[in-house]
């Protein structure tokens, strides 16, 4: 979905920006990769992140007022998608890595000690089939039952986005994307839509269960042969801008007792 590409792109736009400020970690070194890739407006673009890897990549997030707030995003093998289809068919997991990767995900999730900010990464122009003949869409509608089925959000659960990558490819204009976006996601995605929905109205991230899931059209700039980038940082400042207000907000929650609640 291109998920590790979007990554390194907000790392490296919260580093040019100065908001960026590494904490020691073991995923120091692949977060200081991830975060020198776009410091040129050329770029060539990363591999896909391993399967059985799940990343803790840990920093502070400097805001506009320069107050710092300790940020870990966890970055998860797309494949774990195909974990959750296994699962709610009862068929074991692939080798691979794949239980590490479902494993490492049931334990973020069940930990209740810190709030959860969640991007969904999809690639809306992914029509492709896989071995089994599943689609994208397939996979997504799966992960719906999944998450209806197992109830593995819980009240750490702090915001949700929809992050549609290669935006670009839908519409010239930003609002015309997010309106294609949106509209494809209602078109083909509605049952993981609706679940997501059904877990932001649970946990109070949305007021009704009418109420759209924030959806942000994403876009590295402009991308030649799949593996050069003439990087446009616009759309990681609008996440990097999101990140600082929630990050803020969940914080002073915290304070308060939120997590006690």
């Amino acid at each position: 979905s291109g998920k590790t590409c979007t990554l390194a792109a907000i790392l490296s736009t919260a580093k040019r920006r100065g908001y960026f400020n590494p904490r020691e970690g073991t995923g120091l070194m692949y977060m200081t990769q991830l975060s020198s890739l776009f410091n040129d407006d050329a770029a060539t673009l990363p591999n896909p992140s391993p399967i059985e890897v799940t990343q803790g990549l840990s920093f502070n997030l400097r805001d506009e007022q320069s107050t710092e707030h300790p940020v870990t995003l966890i970055e998860i093998s797309g494949e774990i998608f195909e974990c959750f289809s296994k699962v709610i068919m009862g068929q074991p997991l692939p080798e691979g890595g794949h239980q590490l990767a479902y494993d490492s995900l049931l334990r973020f999730l069940s930990s209740k000690e810190n709030p959860k900010y969640h991007f969904f990464v999809i690639d809306v122009n992914n029509r492709r089939r896989d071995a089994y003949g599943f689609t994208q869409m397939d996979y997504l509608t799966n992960a719906a039952l999944f998450f209806d089925t197992r109830k593995i959000f819980n009240e750490s659960t702090a915001g949700i986005n929809i992050l549609v990558t290669k935006s670009d490819l839908l519409a010239d204009t930003l609002e015309q994307r997010k309106s294609a976006a949106t509209q494809i996601l209602k078109d083909r995605y509605i049952n993981f839509v609706n679940s997501l929905k059904t877990i932001a109205y649970e946990h109070n991230q949305i007021r009704s269960i009418n109420d759209t899931i924030p959806v942000i059209p994403f876009t590295l700039g402009e991308v030649y042969v799949q593996t050069k980038c003439l990087f446009d940082p616009t759309m990681s400042d609008e996440v990097i801008k999101l990140l600082q207000q929630n990050v803020a907000r969940t914080y002073v929650r915290r304070r308060t007792g939120w997590l006690n609640r």
